[in-house]
């Protein structure tokens, strides 16, 4: 039987998960991976508990977003040296695994989006495994183009965004192209 993990942040997700897994992935056994969703936290595990639709369900409170300046500079300089040496996959499986047991025995994962680094990571693991981006919505359909950090050269935040892009591991600010999750 193959094994698909899916990450999930709030209800949405949730439900496109399901309809997803019901439509076109029923002899996959799943795994969900609970992450905060902004400010709430994680506490989407609770809800994946009680669908039955997973084998197990991992949750973690981490969010890259909210760590300080000094955790951010060290992973971000972890990122850049794995993309600079091309172990970018590597990279990505290295800190997934800080969240589930072992990244490479899953077969199929499924996000919501390219915008959390989570998912980001997961993404660019798409050489690999089969990944599924679902649908999250108008900002999917949003241009996404590098000229857009001309118009913003002195925010840090759309330098960051455009980097990690640009790196191959997320697009943290929506608007900048994400090579493996470009259609």
């Amino acid at each position: 039987m193959k094994k698909g993990l899916a990450l999930i942040y709030n209800p949405h997700n949730l439900l496109e998960f399901i309809w997803y897994s019901c439509t076109y992935s029923k002899d996959t056994e799943w795994d969900a991976l609970c992450l905060p969703s902004g400010h709430m936290g994680e506490y989407m595990s609770e809800y994946c508990e009680k669908s039955g639709m997973f084998k197990k369900i991992y949750a973690s409170d981490k969010n890259y977003s909210q760590a300080g300046m000094k955790e951010q500079l060290g992973e971000f300089a972890s990122m850049f040296s794995h993309a600079l040496t091309g172990r970018r996959a590597g990279y990505c499986k290295k800190t997934l695994n800080r969240y589930v047991d072992d990244i490479d025995r899953y077969d199929e994962l499924v996000v919501l989006n390219d915008i959390g680094l989570v998912g980001g990571l997961m993404i660019a693991l798409g050489r690999e495994k089969r990944v599924v981006i679902l649908e999250d919505g108008v900002g999917d359909y949003v241009e996404k183009s590098n000229k857009r950090l001309l118009r913003h050269l002195v925010s840090g935040r759309e330098w960051r965004g455009f980097l990690l892009a640009k790196m191959g591991y997320s697009n943290s600010e929506h608007y900048y192209p994400l090579e493996a999750s470009e259609v």
